[in-house]
């Protein structure tokens, strides 16, 4: 039994990157640095970490999808980190900080590696539940 397929461009001669890359444990994606002419963003890279998190297979994206199909309506920046909520296909809504990296040979792509963060934003809603804390409000607890 093989690993799952990924979506894999061809970044480099020898193809390490794209193995290093396709067998990470977290989440990552290469999006075409110009938007498409709807104005999002192809995805053109997609390990099997984001499929399993997603349940979307990386044969299903290839160059059809788009950050817009994956997580709504989100403003998706160019900020080096980026937190996005992502609805997946078993139903399950996950939290992940995606942060921008570089390949200097790829020079039309944007790279973003992801980690799960949910369970920490569940927590901090939690704690933000039990001191009464009010984003809105200026006299907090805790501030």
């Amino acid at each position: 039994m093989g690993h799952p397929r990924t979506l894999q461009p061809d970044i480099d001669h020898d193809g390490t990157a794209t193995v290093l890359l396709a067998a990470l444990p977290q989440p990552v994606m290469a999006l075409h640095g110009l938007a498409t002419d709807r104005g999002e963003l192809e995805i053109l890279f997609w390990n099997s970490s984001c499929e399993q998190l997603s349940g979307v297979a990386a044969a299903d994206i290839h160059h059809t999808a788009t950050l817009t199909r994956l997580f709504g309506d989100q403003a998706w920046s160019s900020d080096a980190i980026i937190d996005r909520t992502w609805h997946c296909r078993n139903g399950m809504v996950r939290t992940l900080r995606w942060q921008r990296f570089s390949l200097p040979w790829q020079d039309d792509r944007v790279w973003y590696v992801g980690q799960d963060i949910t369970e920490s934003r569940r927590i901090e809603e939690q704690l933000r539940i039990m001191i009464g804390y009010d984003p809105g409000h200026t006299e907090n607890p805790v501030t």
